[in-house]
């Protein structure tokens, strides 16, 4: 078992591949966010991406079987939240993660454009014998003493 340093706060969950659940995630991520201290409108947006990755696993990992598991990590650290999505379906091949082509109007194929736009950093794990484990990060802003923002 591995240590967490003392500044790192960690909440993990186990949900079914079952779309009911997906309002636990939601408000859990968005719980996360504030307490990261994420304005609201990042906290909002975090959490779309987390649905969406989420969703794409459902849908291409688990090819729709409601049964199956995704384990959901935060990792809230002093400059940044990190996010694991863990799951155990068919491996995706990383380099063939695109969302379609946004001149393309219609519902839906929009997750990976959001995921890769609302997150700092996304990164593909398929080193596993099964499944992928998705990685995402967003860096926290710090405030200077005057008020105003900057990144760390």
């Amino acid at each position: 078992m591995s240590e967490v340093a003392s500044d790192t706060r960690t909440v993990e969950i186990r949900i079914p591949s079952d779309p009911a659940f997906m309002a636990v995630v939601r408000r859990l991520t968005s719980a996360v966010g504030t307490l990261a201290g994420l304005p609201p409108e990042e906290t909002s947006a975090v959490t779309l991406a987390v649905d969406e990755a989420c969703t794409n696993v459902i849908k291409h990992a688990y090819k729709h079987d409601y049964g199956q598991q995704m384990i959901l990590n935060f990792e809230l650290k002093p400059d940044r939240l990190e996010l694991r999505l863990r799951d155990y379906g068919t491996k995706c091949e990383p380099s063939r993660i695109k969302g379609r082509d946004l001149d393309d109007v219609r519902p839906g194929g929009l997750g990976v454009h959001i995921i890769r736009k609302v997150m700092d950093e996304v990164e593909y794990d398929t080193g596993h014998d099964v499944g992928t484990e998705l990685r995402m990060t967003k860096f926290l802003k710090a405030v200077k003493t005057d008020g105003s923002d900057t990144s760390r």
